[in-house]
């Protein structure tokens, strides 16, 4: 995070509480401070605009982290689907996803569906 000069340090934790917590009370416990000192910082201009703009920070950070995550499920997906000394019904769930997920991969680009070379393969495969 970066530093905010504007901001005290008991601010800055503040902060920092408000961006990690589930809610304000949560916040407010971890940054040692009460409720009401959180709700008069969020009174503040530049209090609320650093944690709008590092609030935003976070929610771009989203997307990315979900994709690194998602090949570490799609291998635990894969490891089930795998691993006959699961129940059957387990290994269909896994399989279920992992043909859904591959399915919303797909994306039609003028009327024709792509994915990733997909296609292009399965042409191959026809001739």
């Amino acid at each position: 995070m970066e530093h905010f000069s504007k901001l005290s340090p008991e601010q800055q934790k503040g902060l920092r509480a408000l961006l990690s917590s589930k809610n304000m009370t949560a916040a407010a416990k971890k940054a040692g401070v009460c409720r009401m000192t959180m709700y008069r910082w969020l009174q503040e201009p530049f209090f609320r605009e650093e944690f709008r703009k590092q609030n935003e920070h976070l929610l771009l950070d989203i997307p990315l982290h979900l994709q690194r995550s998602s090949f570490k499920a799609a291998d635990l997906l894969v490891n089930i689907a795998r691993n006959t000394k699961l129940p059957a019904s387990s290994r269909v769930s896994a399989c279920r996803a992992i043909i859904e997920m591959g399915m919303k991969g797909t994306k039609f680009d003028g009327g024709v569906l792509k994915r990733d070379g997909v296609l292009d393969d399965l042409e191959d495969l026809l001739e």
